[in-house]
């Protein structure tokens, strides 16, 4: 009896892994046909001179604006928090000053 219980497990097994080999080939042929439908549209796009979506570009580069940096500057030039804004906040206002 454990004979035959052990075949039917081993032809159940069989018949999964056949079941998960064709799925997989169907998979890589469905994948396969994809990539050529994108090779052949960016054939046609590289024909009609539609530019690459990214990395085709030049980098833009942008010079940094005074204004932006303004703030920071004074801070790094000692005058502290209480010099942008009038601040200082609670610890100066217990501080006194």
């Amino acid at each position: 009896m454990e004979h035959l219980q052990t075949q039917v497990n081993i032809r159940n097994n069989v018949r999964d892994m056949q079941t998960y080999v064709k799925d997989l080939y169907a998979w890589e042929a469905d994948i396969k046909g994809k990539e050529e439908q994108l090779r052949k549209c960016r054939r046609a796009e590289k024909a009609a001179g539609v530019p690459a979506v990214r990395g085709a570009a030049p980098p833009v580069t942008a010079a940094p604006r005074a204004d932006l940096m303004q703030p920071a500057a004074r801070l790094v030039h000692g005058e502290g928090w209480g010099a942008v804004k009038g601040g200082g906040g609670a610890r100066a206002r217990a501080r006194g000053a």
